[in-house]
């Protein structure tokens, strides 16, 4: 072997023991976690226990219901996520950055004050545990069903279409509605109802009571009110009470934790809101 063969051999091997084999011999960096382990992330949140929300906020039903991790199937994160709670009546597209925990086996409607103890509901959010702290920055949406299949909605019900049953004005006639709006045992709780409980949930010790406004799409016609500067975080609160523009299906109460863009992507998610009746499944 020559003088330049020899050096560029011992150049080879020493490029080699650097660089090493790519698929197997590189360690991980100090502290990793080894490729075949799950991330710390999500090996802590697995086993969390779904808190159950107050009055404050939604409250969910069932102590012990595990927050699953939501992973997207695409290699790049998409820009929003379908989501279904466990009964599978509720569904929506949520921002993708706001869907990294679900839990979604229902929630106590009696915790507002209906007559329901449990119901369909979803809770989807940046960090579940997090979701009763205003403190917090976490951003997602909790939908729950106001009990019963629900015969409350819009205009193919009978109900005047220029009238807006979760304005504050039109509620005086909650207990005397007729058609559409009247309160029936089978059918849960009438919109007018779910709208007086959510309008009595305050947030003012923590959050600055900000501008109402009245939302309406293809299906849902409702109230959004807008908590803001929630404590330190900054994160604005939506309490937001939904009533059906189309025959058999029941009111809907809405929660929406937000840090920017929220108008645009509040009406995004309740477009996108679909909701079966109990005769559907």
């Amino acid at each position: 072997m020559t003088e330049a063969e020899s050096e560029a051999s011992t150049v080879a091997e020493a490029h080699a023991a650097t660089v090493g084999e790519p698929s197997s011999a590189a360690a991980p960096p100090s502290g990793a976690a080894p490729p075949s382990a799950s991330p710390p992330t999500a090996r802590r949140r697995r086993g969390r226990t779904a808190l159950v929300l107050t009055v404050a906020v939604a409250a969910l039903a069932g102590a012990g219901v595990a927050a699953v991790k939501l992973r997207p199937d695409e290699p790049k994160k998409p820009d929003e996520t379908l989501v279904h709670d466990a009964s599978g009546r509720i569904s929506m597209r949520i921002p993708a950055d706001w869907a990294s925990e679900v839990t979604g086996d229902g929630w106590s409607p009696s915790s507002i004050g209906l007559p329901a103890d449990h119901a369909p509901g979803v809770l989807v959010a940046e960090d579940v545990k997090g979701w009763k702290d205003l403190t917090s920055k976490t951003s997602g949406v909790f939908v729950g069903l106001g009990g019963g299949s629900g015969d409350s909605g819009g205009k193919e019900n009978g109900t005047d279409d220029a009238k807006d049953p979760n304005d504050p004005k039109d509620a005086n006639n909650a207990n005397g509605a007729d058609g559409a709006n009247g309160a029936n045992a089978d059918s849960g709780p009438s919109a007018d109802e779910l709208a007086d409980k959510v309008g009595a949930i305050s947030h003012r010790t923590a959050c600055q009571d900000a501008a109402s406004r009245t939302y309406k799409g293809e299906d849902w016609q409702g109230r959004i009110r807008t908590w803001s500067s929630c404590a330190s975080s900054g994160i604005s609160l939506e309490e937001i009470s939904l009533t059906p523009r189309h025959k058999g299906k029941p009111p809907v109460y809405v929660q929406i934790r937000c840090g920017e863009d929220c108008v645009a992507r509040t009406d995004k998610v309740l477009d996108s809101l679909k909701v079966s009746g109990s005769s559907d499944n």
